[in-house]
């Protein structure tokens, strides 16, 4: 079977609205073969996602629902007050 490729992103908490803490590319056969690679890389790290990457599509800095737009209209809220 041929090698895919694999994007991890970790997270620093099991927060789901966390950013990314770091982004690794694996090379494995199957979804079950990247997640358990980026398991066994997992390290300090509290949660990891395991997706196939989208070529040709610009990455996110942070691949949850809450963007770098949504984060900074939050902090300038927080700073109005």
């Amino acid at each position: 079977m041929a090698k895919l490729t694999w994007h991890a992103y970790y997270f620093a908490s099991l927060d789901k609205k966390s950013p990314v803490a770091r982004m690794a590319v694996i090379e494995a056969e199957s979804e079950d073969d990247a997640g358990k690679i980026a398991i066994a890389q997992m390290g300090r790290y509290m949660r990891v996602d395991v997706t196939q990457p989208l070529w040709g599509a610009h990455h996110r800095a942070n691949p949850t629902p809450w963007g770098l737009a949504e984060r900074a209209a939050l902090q300038g809220a927080a700073v109005a007050i």
